[in-house]
């Protein structure tokens, strides 16, 4: 499904692209160097990544950033890489003093466990602040582990049969709770 012009596995939504390439090393496969260069090419000035690819734009997108970190460093971009370093300092500013990553301006469960995972996909631990610390100069104050954050979002009591679940600012969106938090929470 690769775009032969633009590089991309579809326009629009940078994540098409970023399954793609993620799923060509675990299908042994490697990933075309065009679509590796697209990737580059997608980066805000910033250090992140918005949903759309557009390299011109500053939106403040942590869950596309995480995982296009995730798929550089699936296909072996090296983490000490300028692409990578740049992400990861972008994650390290955005992160909360809650432990938290937001979206639309509230600490939020499926964003957090988004940061999480490309923090520790660049093999970090998130236990302790060294990643933050090592990625952004600026990045200061009290570390509080985002998986720490997330456990403090589970529900640990019985009601309606929720015990266990993930609460996500998405709830509110329909009659049942959202369940993207859990799933990526875990």
């Amino acid at each position: 499904g690769k775009d032969p012009e633009s590089h991309s596995y579809g326009d629009g939504f940078l994540n098409y692209t970023l399954f793609a390439l993620v799923a060509h090393p675990l299908l042994g496969r490697e990933a075309p160097a065009d679509t590796i260069a697209y990737l580059r090419d997608a980066q805000q000035a910033n250090g992140g990544w918005s949903y759309d690819g557009a390299p011109s734009g500053t939106d403040v997108d942590v869950d596309t950033t995480a995982r296009a970190v995730n798929a550089l460093v699936a296909n072996g971009v090296p983490t000490g890489d300028a692409t990578v370093a740049a992400a990861m300092k972008y994650l390290a500013d955005q992160m909360q003093a809650t432990g938290a990553w937001q979206f639309f301006g509230a600490d939020d469960t499926n964003t957090t466990a988004m940061g999480l995972l490309g923090v520790a996909s660049a093999g970090w631990r998130l236990s302790s602040s060294c990643w933050r610390s090592s990625s952004s100069s600026a990045a200061t104050g009290a570390y509080v582990s985002p998986a720490a954050w997330l456990r403090s979002q589970q529900v640990t009591t019985d009601v309606d049969g929720d015990l266990g679940r993930f609460r996500s600012p998405n709830d509110a969106f329909g009659p049942v709770p959202n369940t993207s938090a859990t799933s990526q929470a875990v």
